[in-house]
């Protein structure tokens, strides 16, 4: 029962106001994300004007039993709020992109982290924190 609710729960806190959260999109629709070399795009959205908002992203991975990290530069697009963010990880091993967003008027970050292959990303399994820089999340999809 408990997991049931946590979804419903989730889907209708947009709807109470307030909030700032990371949304995931693909570049494929978006000339201007591909012209910037986008594998996938991050949105800053909630009240509070999102656009003020700060995004950073970090690939981890683990190739041959080490794990590994990648700082990944957000590049902004004209839509305010929107990120292309480049592909910088290699082909060989597992990774995970970590992207985790700052507002001002917000003393917690929020944070999504999804699965990377190649130049694909997997956003049904993708997680997002309310909250949290997404570390731990990162940490278990790594396993």
């Amino acid at each position: 029962m408990k997991r049931t609710l946590i979804p419903l729960v989730l889907a209708a806190l947009p709807a109470l106001g307030g909030g700032f959260y990371v949304e995931l999109g693909s570049p494929s629709d978006r000339t201007e994300s591909k012209a910037k070399g986008a594998a996938m795009l991050a949105r800053l959205t909630g009240c509070h004007n999102p656009e003020n908002g700060k995004l950073a992203a970090v690939a981890e991975g683990m190739v041959n039993g080490e794990r590994r990290s990648i700082a990944i530069e957000p590049i902004a697009l004209s839509t305010p709020g929107l990120y292309s963010i480049p592909k910088v990880w290699p082909n060989e091993g597992r990774w995970i992109v970590r992207i985790v967003g700052r507002h001002p008027s917000f003393d917690r970050p929020t944070s999504a982290v999804v699965r990377v292959s190649g130049d694909s990303f997997d956003r049904k399994d993708a997680k997002f924190v309310l909250g949290a820089d997404g570390a731990q999340e990162a940490a278990d999809m790594l396993r």
